[in-house]
């Protein structure tokens, strides 16, 4: 079975590798990217079935990058992993175009049930933000 591409995003490298760790046995990880500018990059250059980025990163931003993604190649499918837990954040990755929304510190339970349901086309959003 082919696994699905996937590029992460983050500007701490050590967190990079903890995601790649948890996410490798399901997802072929085709690229890092450590702020939004790499992560426009990458996706141009490969076009990955999913992506995950952080929020607050340093240069382009990604829910910046998320918007530029997306004007670009539509069908992207985006999930945010972030500390932010505040609703605001939530609705402007919503409305940037991401999918998912899933809080860092849930991570280890809630991020590949994130990526199942996005590569679906179904929207997650972590548990602490449900309402």
């Amino acid at each position: 079975m082919n696994r699905p591409s996937i590029i992460l995003a983050d500007d701490d490298n050590a967190l990079l590798e903890s995601v790649q760790k948890l996410v490798e046995l399901e997802f072929r990880v085709v690229a890092r990217a450590n702020d939004g500018q790499q992560l426009l990059d990458a996706v141009r250059e490969f076009v990955p079935d999913l992506i995950i980025t952080d929020i607050s990163m340093g240069g382009l931003s990604g829910i910046r990058a998320t918007r530029q993604l997306k004007a670009e190649q539509p069908d992207r499918r985006i999930v945010f992993l972030t500390v932010h837990e505040e609703p605001v954040f939530l609705a402007e990755a919503m409305k940037a175009g991401a999918l998912g929304y899933v809080v860092k510190r849930l991570a280890g339970s809630e991020l590949l049930p994130a990526l199942r349901e996005v590569l679906q086309g179904r929207p997650f959003i972590s548990s602490s933000l449900r309402s």
